[in-house]
């Protein structure tokens, strides 16, 4: 493999991590119950002031949060379609071929890593990944107000 072929790599795995520490710390969030929220302190704790935005916003967390994760798995797939795609064409008959394949392997690692296990971790542990997270689910919600905001209004 040449070194593009390792640099597309790299950004499929980390585009694959960003996407599950992005669910996990959304299903965390949403796993938090009304008594482990009030338990924060909201004067004098910015975590559970971002929390609490969050889960009094369901709507815009949950349309920013689908947003997020799914342009990072098109953003992954186009990569795996572009870089292993390419190295793939030796194995099966056309280029084509290698693009379906790398893309079908991309899902099933996707679907793995970034969606069940991370969901997992976040049912059995909401209050530690929900806080130590909430800075970067509350940047997403932020970057996708505008997307949100025109959502609702239709």
């Amino acid at each position: 493999m040449d070194p593009v072929s390792w640099i597309g790599l790299s950004l499929i795995f980390g585009l694959t991590t960003f996407s599950a520490l992005l669910v996990m710390s959304e299903s965390a969030a949403h796993e938090l119950t009304r008594t482990a929220l009030a338990r924060l302190d909201v004067t004098t704790s910015a975590t559970a002031v971002r929390i609490r935005i969050l889960l009094d916003n369901r709507f815009r967390f949950w349309v920013s949060a689908r947003l997020g994760t799914t342009l990072l798995a098109f953003g992954s797939a186009a990569l795996a379609a572009t870089t292993i795609g390419d190295e793939l064409e030796g194995i099966v008959a056309s280029r084509a071929g290698g693009v379906v394949l790398s893309i079908a392997i991309l899902a099933v690692i996707h679907a793995v890593f970034a969606l069940i296990a991370p969901r997992i971790l976040a049912q059995r542990y909401p209050e530690q990944i929900a806080g130590r997270f909430s800075l970067l689910l509350f940047g997403q919600y932020l970057l996708f107000v505008p997307a949100t905001r025109l959502l609702e209004r239709m």
